[in-house]
This record gives C-alpha cells, structure tokens and sequence, in this order.
C-alpha cells in the first residue's frame, strides 16, 4: 500500500489519473499524436469539482474512442467506489489532489501489467 494513497479520494484521484492516461494514449493513436483531452486537466490544477466534472466526461471519451474494455470497466467500478466513500469536502488541497492525479498518469503501465498482466 503506498502512503500517499490512504484516503479514499485519493485512490480513486489515482485510478482516474491512470484511466485518463488510457485515453490520451488512445487519443494519441487516433489523432497523430494530438491529445485534446489534455486540454480538460487545466494545467493540472483542477479542484474537488473539477475532477467530478472530469470523470463523465472521461467515460464519455473512453466510449467514443472504443477503449472501454473490461479493464478499464473494472478500474472505474474501483473508483466510483472510492469517490462514493469520500467525504465531502475532500481532505486534500489541490497540490495534492493534482499530485496524485499525475502519479496514477505515470503509472499507467504498471497498473495495467499489475491487474491485467500487460
């Protein structure tokens, strides 16, 4: 278990950050390297709301772009939990909540090597 990822907004922060790099890849593929969802982070300083406003918005793209498989059914199902959980306001400032937006990116691959063997 990683520290920084105690609360349950942050795990969920964190799976909505790996599904979002799932996209951008996606997008990338699609698009000749042009990623227009990057443009909805908002130079990754968005609030509570922000995220919540992300994440139909996130499933929306999956499904147009046809990247929403079981994996990626299975990663939102986690996350919707963790999100239904938090309480309200989140615990976290917006450094933080954008932090472990970002690391979830990064980490991407390894989630998907970890929960899908590749």
């Amino acid at each position: 278990s990683i520290p920084l990822l105690k609360e349950p907004e942050a795990k969920g922060l964190f799976l909505l950050g790996v599904l979002t790099q799932r996209l951008l890849e996606e997008q990338g593929k699609e698009r000749e390297g042009s990623k227009p969802f990057l443009k909805k982070l908002a130079g990754f300083k968005l609030d509570e709301r922000g995220f919540k406003r992300l994440l139909p918005e996130l499933m929306d793209k999956l499904e147009a772009y046809e990247a929403f498989g079981a994996g990626e059914a299975k990663l939102l199902e986690l996350l919707s939990e963790y999100f239904a959980i938090s309480p309200s306001p989140w615990r976290l400032n917006l450094e933080e909540m954008n932090f472990i937006f970002a690391i979830g990116m990064g980490m991407k691959r390894k989630v998907y090597n970890i929960m899908f063997g590749g």
